[in-house]
């Protein structure tokens, strides 16, 4: 039998310890494969949900009383939120985005959809005076 050199016995330690790191390696991947596959399926659900935004325009020297006069109806409905703020000539415009929940709420006329018709209905009568109009939810930038 041949006795192995210390280079020898050198190789096969480093040897087995590579082959330890490809397979704590291989299982990191696996884990981030299922995290990837997790965020994933809350990116669906939260795809899922449908928002209408609407813009309201107030006069420029009006816009501050408007922005507090609409803060009361995002801070009670989570569904809510200000979606984008932007001057356009003598105006401040607001987009107010309403969550409508799932299609399938909406469909039905319950839940989160019958929250957000309520909400979208108040922001319309509320601030008929700052010229409401339904426009596209601004990209989150």
């Amino acid at each position: 039998m041949t006795e192995l050199t210390s280079t020898q016995l050198g190789f096969a330690a480093h040897r087995e310890l590579a082959s330890r790191h490809v397979e704590s390696a291989s299982r990191h991947i696996e884990s981030a494969s299922r995290h990837i596959e997790i965020a994933s399926r809350h990116i669906e659900i939260a795809s899922r949900h449908i928002e209408i935004a609407v813009r309201l325009a107030p006069p420029r020297e009006r816009a501050k009383r408007t922005a507090e006069a609409l803060r009361p109806t995002l801070i009670a409905n989570a569904c809510a939120r200000l979606a984008a703020i932007d001057q356009d000539g003598g105006r401040t415009v607001l987009v107010v985005a309403v969550d409508f929940g799932e299609a399938s709420e909406i469909a039905s006329g319950t839940g989160q959809a019958r929250i957000g018709l309520a909400v979208l209905t108040e922001l319309l009568e509320r601030f008929r005076d700052c010229d409401p109009a339904f426009v596209a939810v601004p990209d989150a930038a």
